[in-house]
C-alpha cells in the first residue's frame, strides 16, 4: 500500500491565524525537516494501516547565537528567545485515508506539553506542496489555527 506522506520535506512555511489574523512566528522562511518513514502493519485479522515513524523539527530562518558560545551558561533572554523560535518532536504515526489526516504519536517533544500526545493533522496536496492543518483550538478565548506547508526535500545542494 503507498503512502502519501513517505519520504523527507523541506519547511516552506508557518501560519498561524489568531482569530482572523495571520502571524508567521517563526518568520517567512523557517527552516526544518519533517520525515516519515513508513511500515506496512495489519494482519490477517485486521485492515493494513499506513503508520510508520516520524520526527519534524521547524526553526526561524535567523536564530541569534549564545554570546558565551555555551548553552549550559546562556542568559534567560537568550534561553526563551531559542525555545520561542524552534519546535521539534519524534514518535509514530498512522494515517486516516479516508478522513485525510496524519495522527502523530508524540514520545518526545521540544514542548514538554505534547510529549506523549497525539497530535492530529489534516493533509491534503496543493501545487505539489504538503498541507498540515491543526485542527483549531482555543487558547486564553481565541481561536488558533496552525498550517504548515512542506516541499518534497531533493538531493540538490548536499
Amino acid at each position: 500500500m503507498s503512502t502519501p506522506l513517505r519520504g523527507c520535506w523541506d519547511a516552506v512555511s508557518l501560519v498561524v491565524s489568531v482569530d482572523g489574523e495571520t502571524t508567521h512566528p517563526l518568520g517567512l522562511h523557517p527552516r526544518g525537516q519533517l520525515i516519515y518513514v513508513p511500515r506496512e502493519s495489519g494482519g490477517l485479522e485486521e485492515p493494513p494501516k499506513i503508520a510508520g515513524r516520524m520526527s519534524m523539527q521547524i526553526m526561524a530562518a535567523q536564530r541569534s547565537n549564545f554570546s558565551s558560545g555555551d548553552m549550559r551558561v546562556a542568559s534567560a533572554a537568550e534561553l526563551q528567545a531559542a525555545f520561542e523560535t524552534c519546535l521539534s518532536y519524534f514518535g509514530s504515526y498512522e494515517i486516516d485515508l479516508d478522513r485525510q489526516v496524519v495522527h502523530h504519536r508524540i514520545e518526545a517533544s521540544s514542548f514538554p506539553n505534547w510529549t506523549g500526545k497525539i497530535e492530529t493533522r489534516a493533509y491534503r496536496f496543493v501545487d505539489g506542496l504538503l498541507e498540515l492543518r491543526a485542527p483549531p483550538e482555543r487558547f486564553a478565548g481565541r481561536e488558533v489555527v496552525a498550517v504548515a506547508t512542506w516541499r518534497a526535500h531533493t538531493q540538490a545542494g548536499e
